[in-house]
């Protein structure tokens, strides 16, 4: 497995997840530096539609980034982590820098 299966792969997962709210998506890490090893996880960069919270609940929002991890993950038969674009994280910019888009 390498970037671009998974960005292949996230290609053809995108329109199913813009369904359920999804703005972006887009891998970033190791995998899109290409420089992943075998303990390498795969990192899934998401944004919601901006009216994605005054639409649904916060359940659906639990739903939904544990459905990005499932889908993957089981593709993949790897650990994947995720991360919401719109958190406050410290991480934020430098995952910014770095993700690929699909």
């Amino acid at each position: 497995m390498n970037k671009s299966e998974i960005l292949d792969y996230l290609k053809d997962i995108k329109p199913t997840l813009e369904q359920k709210g999804v703005e972006k998506l887009g891998l970033f890490g190791s995998f899109a530096k290409d420089s992943q090893n075998e303990f390498s996880d795969i990192d899934i960069a998401f944004k919601l539609k901006s009216d994605f919270l005054k639409t649904y609940d916060v359940w659906r929002y639990f739903d939904l980034t544990k459905d990005i991890k499932e889908l993957v993950s089981s593709k993949f038969h790897k650990k994947s982590d995720i991360f919401d674009l719109d958190s406050a994280s410290d991480l934020r910019e430098i995952i910014f820098k770095e993700v690929i888009y699909v």
